[in-house]
């Protein structure tokens, strides 16, 4: 048999519980919110530093004219992803031939902003045939350089 007097103590716990509980789940919140807001200033700081109190970063412009001139004429590709920021490029793409990254690689390395630029491989994707590639460079192009705040 259960002794009466103790149920009050388990009701008592359960409303203790419920209490630290509630705590807990604010205070996440809080933690979360702040760190949000905190998160966000550093990135306007960053951009505010990168853009130099620009609207826009100049230098990504020049960059994908450059890439556009550079890119082989002939050759199939197609790029999913282009990244630029101002130190590096990354391309993600597909083309029929594993060799059309070499020819793209080599093409961008005589250019004066990618002359490091490299093969992240090709990989034959599923049956259509074509082929997943990724490549990346360094920006060595002085007026990007120059526009993002680094010496040539």
């Amino acid at each position: 048999m259960t002794d009466p007097r103790k149920a009050p103590r388990v009701d008592l716990y359960g409303r203790v519980r419920g209490i630290l509980e509630s705590a807990r789940v604010s205070l996440a919140r809080t933690v979360n919110t702040t760190q949000v807001v905190a998160n966000w200033l550093i990135g306007r700081e960053i951009v505010e530093d990168e853009q130099s109190g620009r609207r826009r970063a100049g230098y990504g412009a020049k960059v994908l004219a450059e890439l556009s001139e550079k890119v082989p004429e002939g050759v199939p590709l197609r790029f999913d992803r282009v990244e630029i920021t101002k130190d590096k490029l990354h391309l993600q793409g597909t083309t029929e031939a594993a060799e059309n990254v070499d020819k793209l690689v080599t093409a961008l390395r005589a250019s004066r902003c990618f002359g490091d630029a490299r093969s992240g491989g090709a990989r034959r994707r599923g049956a259509e045939g074509k082929f997943e590639f990724s490549a990346d460079a360094s920006l060595t192009c002085v007026e990007g350089a120059a526009e993002a705040g680094r010496k040539p």
